[in-house]
C-alpha cells in the first residue's frame, strides 16, 4: 500500500508539473491583453518576448511548421551587436569595457560610439583573429542591423606609443617599411630617402603602431610613400 501510495503521489506531482509547464506555454503563445481587432477565435495569437521589428519571416501561410521550426525574425531596436574581428597581435586591447569608436558607409564622417562586453575565448586558427562583441546604442534612425562597419578599438588607454598614418607603411621586397626622408646637400636643399625596417603593432584605418626600426621623430614620406617606394625600387634596379 505504501509504494503505491509513493506511485501515485508521483504520478500526480508529475501531473502539476505537466500541467503548469502547458499553462506557461499557453501564457507565451497568447500573451496578455486583448487580442487584435478582427482575429479569428481559431487564430493563435503569437507574442514576441521582445520588443522589436519583424524583418524576416520563415513561415508562409498555409505551411505545416515543425516542433522548434522559426517563424519570424525580430530585431530588437535599442541596442545593436558590433563585431569586430580583432588580429591577434592586438588582443591586449580588446577588453571588457573598452571604448570602439566606428563609422559606416551610410553616413560618412559620422563617428559612433560603442563599449565591448565580450572577446571571444578563441583565436579563428585561419584568419588569427579573435571575435570582439561591443554593445551599441541604437536608439534613433541612423544605423540599420547587418551594416558594414570600420571600427576603431581604443583600448584602456594611458599607454605612449610611437604611431605613423597607415598609408605610410607599406611592402617592399619581403620586408615592411616605412620611407624615411633626411636632410642632404649644401645647406640640406636635397632630400635623400631611405627605406627604414620596422616592426609593426596595432593598426587601424588610420594609423599603424610601430614597435621597432624607426626612431620617435624620424622625418618620414606621407603624401607620395607610394611614390617615393618606386623610385626606390628604381634605383635598387637600375
Amino acid at each position: 500500500m505504501r509504494s503505491a501510495r509513493v506511485r501515485a503521489e508521483a504520478s500526480r506531482d508529475a501531473g502539476r508539473a505537466a500541467l503548469e509547464r502547458a499553462r506557461s506555454y499557453v501564457g507565451h503563445l497568447v500573451g496578455e491583453g486583448r487580442a487584435p481587432a478582427g482575429a479569428d477565435d481559431h487564430d493563435v495569437l503569437v507574442r514576441s518576448p521582445i520588443d522589436g521589428v519583424v524583418v524576416g519571416r520563415d513561415a508562409a501561410p498555409g505551411t505545416v511548421v515543425l516542433v522548434g521550426a522559426p517563424l519570424v525574425t525580430v530585431s530588437r531596436l535599442g541596442t545593436l551587436v558590433l563585431r569586430i574581428p580583432v588580429p591577434e597581435r592586438a588582443l591586449a586591447a580588446a577588453t571588457v569595457g573598452a571604448p570602439v569608436r566606428f563609422e559606416v558607409p551610410a553616413w560618412p564622417g559620422r563617428a559612433f560610439d560603442a563599449r565591448v562586453t565580450r572577446v571571444s575565448p578563441t583565436v579563428d586558427s585561419l584568419s588569427r583573429t579573435v571575435e570582439v562583441l561591443a554593445s551599441v546604442d541604437a536608439r534613433g534612425a541612423a544605423l540599420r542591423a547587418e551594416m558594414y562597419a570600420s571600427a576603431e578599438l581604443q583600448g584602456g588607454g594611458g599607454a605612449r606609443v610611437l604611431a605613423v598614418p597607415a598609408e605610410v607603411v607599406q611592402a617592399m621586397e619581403g620586408d615592411t617599411v616605412v620611407v624615411a626622408a633626411r636632410r642632404a646637400g649644401a645647406r640640406g636643399a636635397a632630400l635623400a630617402l631611405e627605406a627604414v625596417r620596422v616592426r609593426v603593432g596595432r593598426r587601424t584605418s588610420a594609423q599603424a603602431e610601430i614597435l621597432g626600426g624607426l626612431a620617435a621623430g624620424t622625418p618620414v614620406v606621407v603624401r607620395g610613400a607610394a611614390v617615393a617606394k618606386a623610385e626606390l625600387l628604381k634605383r635598387r634596379g637600375g
